[in-house]
C-alpha cells in the first residue's frame, strides 16, 4: 500500500480558479499557473522584483528634476518661478523630493500608473503635490476622451477631479490614456519565481529532500494511519523538526521518488528567473548583484546601457507628463522639465578631460559649453571658442595670419 503525499503549493485547484477573480479585484493582480497570487505586493517578496524596482526608482529619484528656463541660446534654472520650489525642495507637507519622485516611478513600475493631485494657489499656480494610491483611482475616459479621476479616500469616501487636477504618469500604454505592468502579462515568469522560492525554503524547512511514498507490506490499520498522518503533518515541516526522529508503524518505510533538487536543476531554474525578471524591467544583471557573466571590460559600458536604455524612457515621461500637467499654456512654450543625467552619462574625470580638450583645442566647445556640461555656472566672456594658434579667439586668428604675411 502507498501513501502520496503533494506540495501544498502545487497545480492549482478548483477554488483557486473561483477565487481568482476576487484576488484580481481587491490586490490588482491575479492567479499564476501555478497557483500564486501575482501582484504588486507579493512580487516585491522576490529579491530580483525588489532590487529592480527600488533600483530603478532610486536612482532616478537622486537626479533631480530641476524647472528650465528657454533662452535665445542655451538654458537657465528658473529659480524664480513657483514651480521650481516644489520640484526641488518641498512637494508637499510630508515627503522630499526624493521620496516623491521614487514612490512616483515605484507605482508606474509596479500598476503601470502614478497620481499625484495638483493643488494650485492664487492664479493657478502649483503650490502642492500630492500622491494618490493607484489602487484608489479610477481612471475614466469620456466621449470628449478628456479624461476624469474618481478617488475613494480611507473612509470610503468618492470624489471625482478632472485631468488639470491630477498630475498622471503612466507606463507602458496600448490604449494612448493607461500603463500596463510586466506584472499584467508575465504573470506565469513572476508566479514560477515565487514558486521556486517558496520551493526552496519549504524544502530547506522540512526533513524531506524530495516528494517520496511511505510503502509497507501489510494493511495499514485506520487508529495507525490516523496517528501516521497527525505526527508527519506535527513534525513534517519546519528546521526545528528536521532532526526529530518520525515513527513508522506497521513496518512502513519512506520511498523518495528521487526528484532532489539536482535532478529539478533548481539553482539553474532560480537563476534563469532572476534572468526573466531583469530582461522584462530592462536591468543589467551585474545591477542587481548577478555578476556570474560581467567582467571589469564590460561593465563601464553596460552602466552606460542602463542609463540610456533604462533609466532615460522614464526620465522622459516624467519630464514630458510633468510639463503637460503642471505648466500652463503660456508657460510650457517658455520652460521645460528635465532631470539631470550629466553626472551619469559621463565617465571619469581623466576620460572627460581629455575629451573637452581635444573639443576645446578644435573651437567645437568653448569655456561655457563645458562649464555646462559639468553641471557649472557660466561666465559672460566664456561663450568664446578658440583655435589652436596660441588658443586666439576666431575673430581675431584672421587678424594674426594677416600680421603674420606682413599684410
Amino acid at each position: 500500500m502507498k501513501f502520496n503525499f503533494k506540495w501544498p503549493w502545487g497545480a492549482k485547484n478548483s477554488v483557486a480558479l473561483l477565487n481568482e477573480a476576487m484576488v484580481r479585484d481587491v490586490y490588482g493582480g491575479g492567479l499564476s499557473k501555478v497557483g500564486l497570487s501575482v501582484n504588486s505586493k507579493t512580487v516585491l517578496r522576490v529579491s530580483a522584483c525588489y532590487a529592480c524596482v527600488r533600483n530603478i526608482s532610486e536612482d532616478l529619484a537622486k537626479l533631480n528634476l530641476h524647472l528650465y528656463r528657454r533662452k535665445s541660446r542655451g538654458k537657465e534654472r528658473a529659480v524664480d518661478h513657483s514651480l521650481y520650489a516644489v520640484l526641488v525642495a518641498k512637494p508637499n507637507g510630508w515627503q522630499t523630493p526624493f521620496e516623491f519622485v521614487q514612490l512616483l516611478t515605484a507605482f508606474m513600475l509596479l500598476r503601470g500608473n502614478g497620481y499625484a493631485l495638483i493643488v494650485r494657489g492664487y492664479g493657478g499656480r502649483v503650490i502642492e503635490l500630492l500622491p494618490l494610491h493607484p489602487d484608489r483611482v479610477e481612471v475614466k475616459q469620456g466621449l470628449d476622451l478628456t479624461l476624469s479621476y474618481v478617488y475613494t479616500a480611507s473612509n470610503g469616501a468618492r470624489k471625482t477631479y478632472q485631468q488639470p487636477d491630477i498630475l498622471h504618469l503612466r507606463g507602458f500604454t496600448l490604449n494612448g490614456w493607461m500603463g500596463v505592468t510586466p506584472l499584467e502579462y508575465a504573470r506565469d515568469s513572476f508566479g514560477l519565481a515565487m514558486a521556486a522560492e517558496e520551493h526552496g525554503a519549504r524544502m530547506f524547512g522540512g526533513r524531506v529532500t524530495g516528494p517520496g511514498v511511505l510503502k509497507t507490506p501489510n494493511k495499514l490499520s485506520d487508529p495507525a494511519y490516523k496517528r501516521l498522518r497527525e505526527s508527519w503533518e506535527e513534525n513534517a515541516d519546519g528546521l526545528e523538526n528536521a532532526a526529530k526522529p518520525l515513527i513508522l508503524e506497521e513496518n512502513l518505510s519512506w520511498e523518495s521518488l528521487g526528484l532532489k533538487l539536482t535532478d529539478l536543476q533548481f539553482l539553474e531554474t532560480r537563476r534563469f528567473q532572476v534572468e526573466e525578471i531583469a530582461r522584462l524591467f530592462r536591468m543589467p544583471l551585474h545591477k542587481i548583484g548577478q555578476l556570474d557573466r560581467a567582467t571589469f571590460s564590460n561593465i563601464e559600458h553596460q552602466s552606460q546601457e542602463y542609463v540610456t536604455d533604462t533609466l532615460l524612457p522614464w526620465a522622459r515621461r516624467w519630464e514630458q507628463s510633468a510639463a503637460r500637467d503642471l505648466l500652463s499654456d503660456k508657460d510650457r512654450p517658455l520652460y521645460y522639465m528635465a532631470f539631470m543625467f550629466n553626472s551619469l552619462l559621463r565617465g571619469d574625470m581623466k576620460a572627460r578631460g581629455e575629451f573637452y580638450g581635444k573639443l576645446f583645442s578644435v573651437a567645437a566647445l568653448s569655456p561655457n559649453d563645458i562649464r555646462e556640461m559639468e553641471d557649472l555656472d557660466s561666465y559672460e566672456e566664456g561663450d568664446g571658442y578658440f583655435v589652436p594658434a596660441n588658443y586666439l579667439p576666431i575673430a581675431q586668428s584672421g587678424q594674426q595670419k594677416g600680421v603674420a604675411n606682413g599684410t
